[in-house]
């Protein structure tokens, strides 16, 4: 029999004592999404000439058994029935959804007492448990002094982490509240240019060289 040690990147190793000459099963707990290194080592039996080859890195990806997704939607539009439809059809798909009826700009005095809306849970949902979901949605989302600048980078954080994130952008994508004019643009693929960006008529889309190609 041998000792065989299993590490994982930042957590306590996970010690086995296994057979020696036959295939074995070992299980290894998960517990995040993504992929993953894992470093297995077996101890030297005896007599061995030479342990060089008793250390190897395997990986692996871990998948949840159900997709967690995190969709806010901006303003109510007719996108959001059609995400949200997506997305229910699918039993393995977990889905969160929010739209923003009240930014903070359109304050009238109201008291909360007398408001049948909840509050926009920001903190829960972009501090405390975005690494619980799998992919966050942002539908026509306009950042009007609703996310603070923190958990804007939590959310690039989370995206260089492994997450998710896909931005359904219309005119608010140009504007001041613009998503890619805070650290969430720093891990976006492209940035649209305010001069000349939108296209206001009639437009077909056609493949590019590179498209052509592929």
């Amino acid at each position: 029999r041998a000792d065989l040690t299993l590490t994982r990147g930042g957590e306590a190793p996970l010690h086995e004592r296994i057979r020696t000459g036959t295939p074995q099963e070992i299980t290894l707990p998960i517990n995040r999404p993504g992929p993953l290194l894992v470093g297995l080592t077996a101890s030297a039996l005896p007599g061995e000439v030479s342990t060089a080859n008793n250390q190897d890195v395997v990986r692996i990806n871990g998948v949840r058994d159900r997709l967690r997704v995190l969709l806010v939607s901006g303003t109510p539009n007719q996108g959001e029935r059609v995400w949200r439809r997506l997305l229910k059809a699918d039993p393995s798909v977990d889905l969160v959804h929010f739209t923003i009826l009240r930014p903070p700009d359109k304050d009238d005095g109201t008291p909360l007492s007398d408001l049948a809306l909840i509050a926009f849970p920001v903190r829960e949902l972009f501090q405390q448990k975005i690494g619980q979901f799998d992919l966050i949605i942002l539908d026509g989302f306009e950042n009007r002094a609703i996310l603070p600048r923190t958990y804007l980078e939590n959310i690039a954080d989370y995206v260089r982490g492994g997450g998710g994130l896909l931005l359904i952008g219309g005119p608010e994508f140009l504007g001041p509240g613009s998503l890619q004019d805070t650290p969430v643009g720093d891990i976006l693929p492209a940035h649209v240019p305010e001069a000349g960006g939108m296209v206001e008529q009639r437009f077909r889309p056609a493949l590019t060289p590179a498209g052509h190609r592929h």
